[in-house]
């Protein structure tokens, strides 16, 4: 009886050390409201990322945004441009593209990503300043 304990005993440690070392890494970005993300905006060393269509872009976006088209097919080169050592703030229209973006910077290596929960369509709904064309 007591094998058979430290049998199972030995199985179980086994399967929780394999269970953790074959985990996905945690996501390297962080999903911040728009109140954390305004505050980013105003500090330095930081780039203002829309990851929206050049048309959306060029209705409304974010003053100070540059613009960079998830949909692009070259997206994952244009985003090398970007400068390594200041924060990244990404949107969207809605929060699912800039958090795809955001993968994509993590896989490059960036290392200080937030995604703007929501979007744009948030950013709107708390009547937060943008500009219009």
């Amino acid at each position: 009886m007591k094998k058979n304990f430290q049998k199972l005993v030995f199985i179980f440690l086994f399967l929780v050390c394999q269970s953790s070392f074959s985990q996905t890494p945690d996501k390297a970005y962080t999903t911040i409201s728009t109140t954390e993300f305004q505050k980013l905006i105003q500090k330095r060393k930081t780039t203002l990322l829309d990851v929206r269509t050049p048309e959306e872009f060029q209705k409304s976006h974010l003053k100070g945004a540059i613009n960079i088209n998830y949909n692009d097919p070259n997206f994952k080169n244009l985003i090398q441009g970007l400068d390594k050592k200041k924060k990244i703030l990404v949107y969207c229209a809605s929060g699912r593209r800039s958090a795809k973006s955001c993968d994509l910077l993590q896989e490059s290596n960036f290392k200080n990503i937030y995604n703007l929960d929501g979007g744009i369509n948030a950013w709107l709904k708390e009547s937060l300043p943008i500009e219009e064309n």
